[in-house]
Formats: C-alpha cells, structure tokens, sequence
C-alpha cells in the first residue's frame, strides 16, 4: 500500500503569522453572537410592553373601582341621612331618586344621569359629578324596596365604564355595580 508522501515544512519557508493560531471571529461566529443578542433584546422588549399593558389595565380598574365606591358611598350616606324618599314611589323604579333630608338646607336632593354623569344636586342648585371625567355611567336604576311601616329601603343599580382615549380594545373597561341603603329610623 502506498503511503501519501509527509511534508515537513522548513523553519523560514513560511512567514511566522501564517503557522500561529488565527485570533479575532469568524463570520458565523459574529452571526450568532448577532442573533443571541437580538433574540435576548425582542424578548425583553416584549416583556416590558406586556409589563406595560398590565399596568395600565391595573390603572384602569382601579379608577373605575374607586369611582364606584365613591358613588355608592355618597348615594348610600344620602339616602341614611334622609327623612323620606319622594322618587321612586314603594315597589317601582326610576332614574332619578329624590330624597326629602332632614336639613332643609339642601332638601329636597336629586340623584340622576344626564349625557354619562351620575350627579348630585341639593335644593335645586346646579348638578355635581359623583364620578371622575375619565369615567362614564350608564344604566342608573333605583328601585325603592320600602315596606308599609318601614322607614325605607333603595337598591341602586348602574354601570362604570372607562373612556378609553385610545382605540385599543385592550383599555375597554365597564363594570355593572349594586348595593343599597335604607334611611335611619326616626
């Protein structure tokens, strides 16, 4: 069998720079470390704009939760503090509740919806907004649950809808909200 002949290379046949070790990459080498790096920077990009979303859906409810809770709150210690209630008559239902109070000052009260806002008046006097402007009420139901010989009883029903300025269907928040209050006895 025939062996391949070996060649042994000379000491000063060749320049030093081509028998040492090539330092530095290669392109395949740089095309990895290129795409690693852009994979790691999509998938941080993409986790802070979930981390984004996230927030400000938080933000969203939290608004409109504290928008609720201030509006039952005010409606349910109105409704306490009152003598009588004129609007909704026993066993019906209405949009507006109109309370007699025991201050004549601000007797009589109107709660109601106009164009979105849940508002407040006393006496006649301009509507106050029971909810932030970022926020929009629908569906506003008072029925008056009072009994013969009771001092009165309303449940409140109406539904808090975020205004999304956006038009991102990812910000739409609306929520249907109940609770109730009777008036003190006498």
């Amino acid at each position: 069998m025939l062996q391949p002949k070996s060649y042994k290379l000379k000491a000063g046949i060749f320049p030093r720079h081509f028998l040492q070790p090539k330092q530095g990459f290669t392109l395949i080498e740089v095309l990895l470390y290129i795409t690693i790096a852009s994979l790691i920077f999509v998938g941080i990009i993409t986790f802070m704009e979930v981390v984004f979303y996230v927030k400000t859906k938080q933000e969203i409810i939290s608004q409109v939760e504290g928008n609720a809770n201030v509006i039952i709150e005010t409606i349910a210690q109105n409704i306490r503090n009152a003598q009588s209630i004129i609007r909704p008559q026993a066993s019906s239902t209405s949009p507006i509740l109109n309370l007699t109070m025991k201050d004549s000052g601000i007797s009589p009260l109107v709660i109601d919806l106009k164009d979105g806002i849940l508002g407040i008046s006393e006496k006649g006097s301009a509507t106050t907004s029971l909810s932030s402007s970022k926020i929009t009420a629908k569906n506003l139901i008072f029925t008056n649950l009072s009994r013969l010989a009771t001092p009165g009883s309303i449940r409140i029903e109406f539904t808090l809808q975020y205004l999304n300025p956006t038009s991102n269907p990812g910000y739409d928040y609306e929520r249907r909200y109940v609770g109730g209050a009777s008036l003190r006895p006498n």
